[in-house]
């Protein structure tokens, strides 16, 4: 059922598109992904979802066939329920950080923002932003003690503020989830995996881009990072200082209401989504009274 991590069963479509399964990951809440060789000997990866919809992914192979490759995973063969993809066999992104080069990262997450900004009027996504982040903006502040904090607070209200100016604004189709572990090497060079597809303004793109890679807490929890973050994705793309800042606190927010609601809860992932909230309402107030 929806929602279950019940391993999937890929047999019936192994055998559909002649395939050869090489390797099974760990079930997900929404789908499993299966490592398989093509009948041509090509690596690819199946992906099986719990809902023949593709649940919140249900236009993913709009945005996939759209792309084409660019910048992105190919789609190879898709049916309800499933989609066949490229494999790509190289690094992610966040080791490029590991290594110390936040930068070059950064970099690479705007050639993608960039490829996907230059075909964003050819489809209209249905989801936008602030069905996106409905439970960001529904979630009561007694919820958790966290939430009645003054930086939720301040985040809320950016979060509205950013939400209504994007009902207005110049928009079109975003990847939605673009962060360092959804871009991955390839013999192409860097792609982006796992589209959300969503409908909004340009600066919505960056919005994981400025808490990923999560795990690296004395990066993400850095305000002067964040301004830096936003110092180069502008000088790159023209796009506005304080809407890319505003959209880092939405999805850190969005990020600690998810830790708060986590089953089984884990203080410690809540004090890393708090820790990167803080720097990133730091950060835009920075930029705001500039």
């Amino acid at each position: 059922m929806a929602g279950s991590s019940k391993d999937l069963d890929p047999a019936p479509l192994l055998d559909q598109w002649n395939l050869t399964l090489e390797g099974t990951r760990p079930a997900r809440r929404q789908a499993q992904i299966f490592e398989v060789r093509m009948e041509d000997g090509v690596p690819a990866m199946l992906k099986v979802y719990r809902r023949p919809s593709l649940g919140s992914e249900a236009e993913s192979p709009n945005f996939l066939s759209l792309m084409d490759g660019d910048s992105t995973a190919r789609l190879l063969r898709m049916c309800p329920g499933a989609l066949l993809l490229e494999r790509l066999e190289g690094e992610m992104l966040s080791k490029v950080v590991a290594r110390g080069d936040d930068e070059a990262a950064t970099e690479i997450i705007i050639d993608i923002a960039e490829a996907i900004r230059k075909k964003r009027q050819r489809f209209k996504p249905a989801k936008d932003l602030n069905k996106r982040f409905e439970t960001l903006q529904e979630t009561p502040l007694d919820a958790h003690p966290i939430l009645a904090t003054a930086t939720f607070r301040q985040a809320r209200d950016v979060m509205r503020r950013a939400i209504d100016r994007d009902a207005t604004a110049n928009r079109g189709m975003l990847h939605g989830d673009l962060h360092h572990t959804n871009v991955v090497k390839g013999h192409r060079g860097w792609c982006v995996i796992d589209p959300m597809t969503l409908f909004g303004e340009a600066e919505a793109e960056y919005g994981q881009a400025f808490c990923n890679p999560s795990y690296q807490v004395e990066i993400v929890s850095d305000p002067k990072r964040a301004i830096r973050v936003a110092n180069q994705i502008n000088c790159r793309t023209g796009l506005n200082h304080e809407r890319l800042i505003a959209w880092g606190v939405v999805m850190a927010a969005h990020s600690l209401v998810k830790e708060v609601n986590r089953t089984p809860f884990e203080q410690r992932l809540l004090d890393r989504a708090s820790a990167r909230l803080e720097a990133l309402v730091t950060a835009y107030g920075t930029v705001a009274n500039r």
